[in-house]
Order: C-alpha cells, then structure tokens, then sequence
C-alpha cells in the first residue's frame, strides 16, 4: 500500500494524467511487445535482415542524391543524411499541437471576457447609479431580475458548450418556470437571455434610474457577452481538421512500430524499454493535443467551467451585499440567495 501523502500525489499528478492514461500504456505497451517480436525475427541466422542491427538507421534515413552509391552496409551514415519519418511526425505534431493549444487559450479567453463583462454589468448597475439607491420595489424586481439572468446566462452557455440542452437541471432560482417554457423552442438561449437582459436595462433607463450614457455602457457589455459567447461556439462546432488528426495518428503508429530498428545494435533485446518510452512520449503528445483542441469538457485538461461559474455566483452574490447595507434593501429572495451552478 502507498503512504498517504504519495497516494495523493499520484492521484492528483499521475492518474489524471494524459500522458499516463490507460490508452496510451495501452498502445506503448503493445509497441514494446511488438519491438521484442522484431529483435527476435531480425537476430535469426535466415533472416534477411540479419543486418538491420548494425545499420538500423539507415531504415530511418534519407540519403542525399550525391552519396546515392553508398551501399546499404556502410559503416556509418552519410553526413548530408536526415531522418525523414521522424522529421516529418515531428514537423506534424508540432503543428497540430500549436493549433491545439492556440484554440485552448483562445477559448481561455473568451471565458475570461464572458465573466469580466459579466462582473463590471452588475458592478456598474449597482454601484455608479445614484437613483438605484432610492429605487422602489419596481426598480428593484428589475435590477433583481437582470441579475438573475446574468447568472441563467452563463449557466445556459455552460450546457450550449457541453452540447446537453436541458433546462430541467436549471435550478428555479436561475430561470422561472414561465421562461423556462419560453426557451423552449430556442436554440441559442443564451441569446435570448441577453435579450431579456436588454430589456431590463431598457426599463430602468425609461425610469429614470439610469442616464442614457449609463445604458450605453451596459449594452456594450452585452455586447460583448454576446461576443465571447460567439467565440465559444466557434471552437466549440468547429473541431480540428480530421485530416491533420489522422494523419499524425498514422504516422506515430507507424514510427513507434518500426523505431525498434534503430535501437538493435545499441539496446539489444533490451530495445523494448526505449521503445515503450518513445512509443508513451509521442502517443501521449498527440493525446494531449486532442484533448486540448476540445476544452469544455470535463477532464482534468479542461477548461474548470464550473469553477469559473461559482466565481462568478459569489462575485454577484458580495455585490448585492454591499450594495444592500451602502442603501438599497432589496428581496433576501431570488438571486440574492447563493445559486452557484453546482458541478
């Protein structure tokens, strides 16, 4: 049994780990098998190639045209000589794991703009309008509702980035049962509660409450609500091209199946341990690279989207706190109540 602390450590280091996820041991292991298979088929006295230990990297080596006459059993490889399977699979999954990660911070960012724009609409509603302080209870329900909406928005777009579509898991406090049965029909609810939400606005301006200058500022963070909303989607229905993923998938099967070659005459029978090292380090490189292409998911290499939302519950939540006892007393009902989106 493991102490307690290296339990942790391995539960919090290693088995969330691509790089050690049972599909790549999988496929690292089954390499290595199939490398000890080729040691033992390439050392018999009939084999006709017999030779691959002494020269086994000339089998991964593009020679250049004017060293063309070099036989295959040279002692040593031409200088003007390059490895053309592992060039190209390096070339390959540099790129794709460059596009992977350019799409995780870009959609990183997004996120990060959806909750700031989300934070300064509340904190600019509540706190840089005087008449929100003497507002009656009208007012009030408005406010209370365009801040329950800007919770139900982000909740909404955490089931549009999770392709679940259900708005029974909504919690009442977030959407009433009337505009749960709105929302119905709608495909991108999302923004059609930056609708509702502009409305709201429109109501305090035709109150008094705001300026027009005020109602300006808070449309244009819906705006660009609306904005990393589209951004998110974007990555999301748009997934890496198939044609890069297979063939980098390709290409690091067949390397890491013909690699022990080039390991025969330094590691001997003992060629399996390279190889399954090389076989775990590439397969868990383009592993990680597909799991960041798509980050709403819910695995450890995910974008948190559920911590992001309880941040963004609380920051709402010590707003109208403070807001309350600087003057205004509205509703202990509603989102008032702590109504973070549960993982």
């Amino acid at each position: 049994m493991l102490p307690d602390g290296l339990r942790a450590w391995h539960k919090q280091h290693i088995a969330r780990s691509v790089m050690f996820s049972p599909r790549v041991i999988l496929y690292s292991s089954v390499c290595a098998c199939i490398s000890f298979v080729i040691y033992l088929f390439c050392r018999r006295p009939d084999a006709k190639l017999n030779d691959v230990g002494e020269h086994g990297a000339m089998y991964f080596r593009c020679v250049h045209p004017s060293q063309a006459q070099l036989s295959c059993k040279a002692a040593s490889a031409p200088p003007l000589t390059r490895s053309v399977l592992g060039t190209c699979l390096s070339f390959l999954t540099v790129f794709v794991t460059n596009m992977s990660m350019g799409r995780f911070w870009e959609a990183r960012s997004d996120i990060g703009t959806i909750c700031n724009h989300t934070r300064s609409l509340a904190r600019k509603l509540l706190f840089t309008a005087d008449d929100l302080a003497r507002a009656n209870d009208a007012d009030r329900a408005t406010i209370a509702t365009l801040l329950r909406y800007e919770r139900a928005f982000f909740a909404l777009l955490l089931q549009d980035l999770r392709t679940i579509h259900d708005l029974d898991i909504v919690p009442e406090a977030l959407l009433l049962a009337p505009e749960k049965q709105r929302l119905l029909p709608v495909r991108r609810r999302s923004l059609m509660i930056l609708g509702w939400m502009a409305v709201q606005v429109r109501q305090l301006a035709r109150a008094g409450k705001i300026t027009e200058r005020h109602e300006v500022m808070l449309m244009d963070h819906l705006d660009e609500l609306s904005a990393g909303y589209h951004g998110c989607i974007k990555i999301k229905a748009q997934p890496m091209p198939f044609s890069y993923a297979q063939l980098v998938a390709m290409l690091t099967l067949i390397f890491c199946l013909t690699v022990p070659v080039a390991f025969m005459s330094s590691f001997g029978w003992f060629l399996v341990a390279p190889t399954f090292i090389m076989s775990l380090v590439y397969f868990g490189i383009n592993t990680v690279a597909h799991r960041l292409a798509d980050p709403f998911g819910s695995d450890s290499d995910d974008i948190s989207l559920d911590s992001f939302a309880t941040q963004i519950q609380e920051d709402l939540d010590g707003y109208v706190r403070n807001w309350s006892s600087s003057g205004a007393s509205p509703s202990s009902e509603g989102p008032y109540q702590r109504t973070a989106h549960q993982p």
